[in-house]
């Protein structure tokens, strides 16, 4: 991290695993898939996806963060963040950088699929929950930037979102409600 008066900065990974990341394995993500993860997953617990998050310089710059999801599924469902809901309603920007993949977003009963691929960014308005899911083969990196301070909500990912994204079976994705 470098100082000056104008700025901070950092610099992010993107080839590798950060030192710094907070990494969450699939062992802590189990019970949010529709099937179970089989033997092989179980006894492997690969990271599913890593945050790496930078502080702001101060409360009126936003916070920024990289995640990386890694590529995979557990039965038919691609793997996903937790998925998460602001207190207060905050809005978020997200930028992909890398991988292929998108949000699921729901609020009420709607529920609505936003793909992404480098270069897409999404200006997620306020009050929508949302979980992040990696559809590729590679892996999915993405920049999100918000405003803090605000409680992170995962209630709705412990009831289960309404939508949850499949495989079609061949190249594409399939929107399963519950």
């Amino acid at each position: 991290m470098n100082e000056y008066t104008s700025a901070i900065l950092v610099k992010v990974g993107l080839d590798k695993l950060p030192v710094n990341a907070k990494t969450t394995h699939l062992s802590s993500l189990a019970h949010l898939f529709t099937e179970s993860p089989n033997e092989e997953q179980i006894k492997l617990d690969p990271v599913v996806y890593a945050v790496e998050r930078v502080q702001p310089a101060d409360d009126q710059t936003p916070e920024f963060s990289l995640t990386t999801i890694y590529p995979g599924k557990v039965g038919t469902e691609f793997f996903f963040t937790r998925g998460h809901d602001h207190q207060p309603a905050k809005g978020e920007t997200y930028f992909c950088v890398a991988g292929s993949g998108g949000l699921i977003v729901e609020k009420g009963e709607d529920v609505e699929w936003l793909p992404m691929e480098p270069g897409t960014v999404i200006q997620l308005r306020s009050g929508w929950a949302h979980r992040t899911v990696n559809t590729g083969d590679k892996p999915f990196v993405f920049a999100g930037q918000y405003i803090a301070p605000f409680e992170v909500d995962y209630s709705i990912s412990e009831r289960g979102f309404a939508g949850q994204v499949h495989t079609d079976g061949g190249s594409g994705v399939q929107i399963v409600r519950k």
